[in-house]
């Protein structure tokens, strides 16, 4: 079995664990804050997604096919926390969710707050870099524009449909 192909099923497989375990945290209470072990279950899947997206930012055929603004952030974050992913997140209560139009030709609701874990603003582990030049070069201008306040979950989905792509051509 080639290495893009088991990275790329070791990455959606965690990803599709932590999509069901989003959907038994959220399936009894929508729209409520969640409970404290759903969070810590979330978190133990976040964790599992983004070691197996590390593995797959490795894989020259995904880093090359990944969104270049996504993987300069990803690589930025990885970096400022040294692979320990759970000093890059943090649980917050005031995250904004995006409604649709509540009736049709309405245009859309304001914005949800909701609780979920997300990137954070301040990373440990080194200086930020001050000219536009050396923040563009090392990804950090991409992170804040990106990831930072946003839910993980969000840049998570974004990459499993490049790892099932990987995985599907590499059969």
């Amino acid at each position: 079995m080639s290495r893009v192909k088991t990275t790329a099923m070791g990455y959606m497989r965690a990803h599709r664990r932590l999509e069901e375990t989003y959907s038994r945290a959220f399936v009894l209470r929508p729209g409520e804050e969640l409970l404290e072990h759903d969070a810590e279950d979330i978190r133990i899947a976040l964790f599992e997604a983004l070691n197996w997206l590390d593995a797959l930012l490795l894989v020259d055929e995904a880093a090359a096919r990944l969104d270049p603004d996504l993987h300069g952030a990803l690589r930025f974050v990885r970096g400022r926390v040294h692979h320990v992913w759970a000093n890059a997140i943090e649980y917050r209560r005031d995250v904004p969710f995006m409604q649709g139009p509540s009736t049709p030709g309405s245009g859309p609701s304001p914005p949800l707050l909701i609780a979920d874990w997300c990137w954070k603003q301040d990373l440990e582990g080194g200086e930020r870099t001050s000219s536009a030049k050396s923040r563009e070069r090392s990804g950090q201008t991409a992170y804040e524009n990106r990831l930072v306040r946003r839910q993980v979950r969000a840049a998570l989905g974004g990459v499993a449909s490049l790892a099932a792509q990987l995985y599907t051509e590499n059969l």
